[in-house]
């Protein structure tokens, strides 16, 4: 195995050190801005950049124009996986990364609860691919579940959580998601990411601690598993210090 350590940072035109000497009848004029950027993305095997550098990739950036997960995936996919079988043969590929959000994006057909409405259809609502439900009461140890409807829209939460037994037959019905007072202190209301992780409060939070919903990966990682390549993602910790 052969670990393959991403590393990316951003360049800027007005970089640089911010003292100089100047003459005291001179004033110093300097741009404000940070000026024109060029993003680096780059893979380091323990022996060295891979490829020599082939896979470097430098972006000018600013405007529209930024790095984000479908560049990497790309760059992964068509440069650095071909590199690693070329010049490890015979080895598997370790990718390690960052959790930065580009990095964690999700597929467009992806299972995510944050992507669908309490009834069927609706505005925002995404199509998202069949899923593999485990029963061991289930003849077949398990079934496949649709996540569209015959007619082609997208099922939503009580339909799902219908057909998998999981919506009350009697007595109150879920709301889609809980909510909470927003941090400027006014009368409106924002949707909890709390109880998508660990409560069944709500339809979206219920749905969200089934297994196939939590075994969800980013796109990225499910690209790189299929090719036979291992994809690790480090996270950051934050120590605090006491007296």
């Amino acid at each position: 195995m052969i670990m393959v350590m991403h590393d990316e940072c951003t360049f800027n035109a007005n970089d640089g050190k911010r003292f100089v000497w100047t003459h005291e009848e001179h004033n110093l004029i300097r741009k404000k801005g940070r000026g024109q950027g060029l993003h680096v993305s780059r893979l380091v095997t323990p022996i060295g950049r891979l490829g020599g550098g082939r896979v470097c990739k430098i972006l000018k950036c600013g405007g529209d124009i930024w790095w984000d997960g479908v560049k990497l995936l790309d760059e992964v996919l068509t440069k650095a996986i071909p590199v690693v079988e070329e010049e490890f043969p015979g080895c598997q590929g370790l990718f390690i990364f960052d959790n930065a959000t580009s990095h964690m994006k999700y597929a467009e057909d992806a299972l995510r609860v944050t992507k669908m409405n309490l009834e069927d259809g609706g505005k925002n609502a995404k199509i998202m691919r069949s899923t593999s439900i485990g029963a061991d009461a289930h003849p077949e140890r398990g079934w496949w579940q649709s996540m569209v409807r015959a007619n082609g829209t997208s099922k939503g939460l009580c339909t799902v959580l219908t057909e998998r037994n999981l919506w009350p037959s009697s007595g109150p019905r879920f709301l889609t998601q809980c909510s909470i007072k927003s941090f400027s202190g006014k009368s409106k209301l924002n949707s909890s990411s709390k109880c998508l992780k660990s409560s069944n409060c709500c339809a979206r939070g219920l749905l969200a601690l089934q297994p196939d919903f939590k075994a969800q990966k980013g796109e990225l990682q499910e690209a790189i598993e299929k090719r036979d390549t291992w994809c690790y993602f480090t996270h950051h910790f934050t120590a605090s210090l006491t007296s």
